[in-house]
């Protein structure tokens, strides 16, 4: 934020803009500019639309059937729990926001021809199709299930809920983590080829749990990492 004051102060500055001339400017460069350091203006604002962030509940309460009690809280509060990784949370919010470049959006988007799923070449791919109802997907959540249940004892049966928004059970930080990853595996799979491997989804895991286990293990958080994957550790045995 202090980045783009700074550029239109630098600006302001260049086209010789003077004080008086502030008002003139559009609302939203007002605000900004309003304190030379700090955002509190703006955290004002975004703080008084709080609101409009659940406006997508509509839409996935139609399409989930989620209730008017859903805990949409939850949902934000265990996806920024299960990793700090900005590339894998940009990837989830455009799930959240229903702006991930699936076929169906390019289409309607006109940006492509063809809305037809790159895996079964069947139907059209909407997030919901291509992370949970395409057969090819699907084979790999029962895989994954099974990978659970035989290496952890685990009998995990995701739902439709539990891989687009997460699981909100607070243990399960590392499951939705490995949800995560799993859908950016099928997404980004879906996109050069129509072949799904779970060999390949757990050598992608196992790098994953690699990476998390040095970055706490140089940030001395050994214990914390040992809690959090403790669950799955016979997964990465």
């Amino acid at each position: 934020m202090l980045g783009l004051k700074r550029a239109i102060f630098s600006f302001i500055k260049n086209a010789e803009l003077k004080q008086k001339e502030y008002p003139h400017f559009p609302e939203c460069i007002r605000t900004i500019i309003k304190r030379k350091k700090g955002s509190k203006d703006l955290y004002n604002v975004f703080l008084s639309n709080i609101n409009s962030i659940y406006k997508l509940n509509t839409k996935w309460n139609a399409l989930l059937q989620l209730g008017e009690n859903f805990d949409w809280k939850s949902v934000f509060m265990s996806i920024s729990n299960c990793t700090k990784d900005s590339k894998l949370l940009w990837f989830q919010y455009r799930i959240f926001y229903r702006i991930l470049a699936t076929n169906n959006y390019l289409f309607k988007c006109k940006i492509t021809t063809n809305n037809t799923c790159n895996l079964c070449k069947q139907e059209v791919e909407s997030i919901e199709h291509l992370f949970f109802y395409c057969a090819k997907s699907n084979e790999i959540w029962k895989q994954f299930e099974q990978m659970l249940l035989s290496q952890c004892n685990m009998n995990v049966n995701l739902t439709l809920t539990d891989i687009l928004l997460g699981c909100t059970r607070e243990k399960y930080h590392a499951l939705n983590l490995m949800i995560l990853l799993i859908k950016q595996y099928i997404f980004y799979k879906s996109r050069k080829s129509n072949v799904l491997s779970i060999d390949e989804i757990k050598k992608c895991l196992l790098a994953y749990h690699q990476t998390e286990k040095w970055s706490h293990g140089i940030n001395m958080k050994q214990n914390q990492f040992t809690l959090r994957w403790r669950m799955f550790s016979n997964l990465f045995s």
